[in-house]
């Protein structure tokens, strides 16, 4: 009896981390970011890469425009533009869907805590596809601080776990060219396995 008992545990053990271990996300993209270049006719362009799975999604940030951050989030700043930034960000597929019309008020909590006279200014569908998967973009302006600053909120579904929100901010007289740089660089995302 003794050793009937021992058996079933053992087989219930085994069984329950067979399941815990199928639950594991099959891949994850991390965003820690790895620098590297490609040569194209002649000339050495900046490059970074990610993990993602058994996979690698190499990425060309805009010129010059400085990163910092690992694992969930990174940070990207252009040259001369005080109060500017993209951020990326890992999120779980728990969030609003891209189609939904959740999306506007989830979208606003990226919005500075003092915002004030918001107005969704454009709402854009696939502004940019990463792997082949659509987004979707919400343009905010309000002022924070006494200044005038707008904000883009967008977000794709990488997967069926995971999405990624891309938040580009600037003072409203930046933005038009902080945004372009910004939504223009992410048409080098390309995954590769």
């Amino acid at each position: 009896m003794n050793g009937s008992w021992l058996w079933r545990k053992s087989r219930f053990l085994r069984l329950l981390a067979f399941v815990f271990l199928c639950a594991l996300p099959v891949r994850a993209l991390d965003l820690t970011p790895e620098e590297g270049w490609r040569t194209l006719e002649g000339f050495r362009i900046p490059v970074m890469s990610f993990s993602d799975g058994s996979a690698r999604v190499r990425y060309q940030p805009p010129a010059n425009w400085t990163h910092n951050g690992e694992g969930g989030s990174l940070i990207f700043y252009p040259p001369e533009k005080q109060e500017a930034f993209m951020k990326w960000q890992l999120l779980p597929r728990t969030a609003p869907q891209a189609a939904s019309e959740d999306l506007a008020q989830w979208s606003r909590g990226f919005l500075p805590a003092d915002a004030t006279e918001i107005t969704l200014v454009a709402d854009n569908a696939s502004p940019f596809v990463l792997s082949g998967n659509p987004s979707r973009e919400l343009i905010y302006s309000y002022v924070g601080g006494g200044r005038r600053f707008e904000t883009a909120v967008a977000v794709c579904d990488l997967d069926e776990r995971q999405r990624l929100a891309i938040v580009v901010l600037a003072r409203a007289r930046d933005f038009k060219a902080v945004h372009d740089a910004a939504i223009s660089s992410l048409f080098s995302w390309s995954r590769r396995k």
